[in-house]
């Protein structure tokens, strides 16, 4: 009963991430600097709503259960939308600062003072 439970809550925690991913990927498509990174979240997400949706479809199946109601098909879709846009956004973030130079030196190189 208490493992039910945290599971929902988690289920909901996600699924209001996904919300939060969705409003943060939809504000950057407004951006032109950071443009690319929105369609990169809202791809993600897209992609991680459709396996949220599969692993809601393969528990029925493995359950044998009849079909869920449309608020739960809801609630997987936007955790998955939420945790795969929240780790593309990442991962172009960890890209980004990884493809900086970090030392004066290539500053300065990079400025054409060489």
């Amino acid at each position: 009963m208490i493992m039910g439970t945290l599971v929902l809550l988690a289920l909901i925690g996600s699924a209001f991430l996904g919300i939060v991913i969705l409003i943060a990927g939809s504000a950057l498509l407004f951006t032109r600097t950071w443009r690319r990174a929105g369609l990169l979240v809202l791809g993600g997400g897209i992609f991680g709503a459709f396996l949220g949706v599969a692993l809601l479809l393969g528990l029925e199946a493995l359950l044998a259960s009849d079909h869920s109601p449309v608020g739960v098909w809801l609630l997987f879709g936007a955790a998955g939308f939420g945790w795969t846009g929240l780790v593309s956004l990442a991962a172009f973030v960890i890209v980004v600062v990884l493809g900086q130079p970090t030392r004066w030196a290539d500053h300065r190189r990079g400025a054409g003072a060489a």
